[in-house]
């Protein structure tokens, strides 16, 4: 399912997926223009804006806003923001986007017109489900530190990403009680309601099989 904040509508991307089988819904999303499976926010840019935000300083806390709320997050510029009627110097627009992708550890995509954007997004998803399914493994990462660990176990659950599991650790303090956790008690977590929570339990009782 792919989210679509109502503002985006005079993009033209709306009457775009309007024509594809891609699964999505229209609202008014607080944060993000666009949100892919409930994983990924992402926030999309013409060159236009992009340079307006930064004069502005709507830009970082844009992007500050979608790291805290999702678990993974990506600005689409699209268009050519060196190539714009705004006169600003080109160290600040490297500057904003060295800020953004490496201090901010959000990835910046360039695309070249809504429906480059458009294709971009369908892409995005599609991949996702592949992570989500299964065919696309997660990568051998190994965490060292204790915290890192017990977050990373939590993770393999359905669902449950960087924001999910943190949410987890704090609201009940340990592993042990994440997984002895009554259906009820899950859906106290904010972001987890009654099919997550369902899920969860079912992932952790049921027997193996193999």
């Amino acid at each position: 399912m792919i989210t679509i904040d109502c503002r985006e509508k005079p993009s033209g991307i709306i009457e775009l997926f309007e024509k594809n089988e891609t699964e999505f819904k229209v609202e008014k999303l607080r944060y993000a223009d666009y949100i892919i499976n409930d994983l990924i926010a992402i926030e999309r840019k013409t060159a236009q804006d992009f340079i307006i935000s930064i004069m502005d300083g709507r830009l970082f806390r844009q992007v500050i806003n979608l790291i805290k709320n999702y678990d993974y997050t990506c600005l689409i510029i699209e268009g050519n923001p060196f190539n714009t009627k705004y006169n600003i110097k080109r160290e600040a627009i490297e500057g904003a986007l060295i800020e953004t992708e490496i201090f901010l550890r959000t990835p910046v995509m360039f695309t070249k017109s809504f429906k480059d954007t458009y294709r971009r997004l369908v892409e995005i998803h599609e991949h996702t489900i592949k992570i989500i399914k299964g065919v696309v493994k997660r990568p051998g990462y190994k965490p060292k530190r204790m915290m890192n660990k017990q977050l990373f176990i939590l993770q393999g659950l359905p669902h449950i990403g960087k924001v999910l599991s943190k949410r987890l650790l704090k609201h009940f303090g340990s592993l042990v009680n994440v997984f002895n956790a009554s259906e009820e008690k899950l859906t106290k977590v904010k972001g987890i309601n009654t099919k997550i929570a369902r899920e969860i339990i079912e992932t952790i009782q049921r027997k193996f099989d193999g």
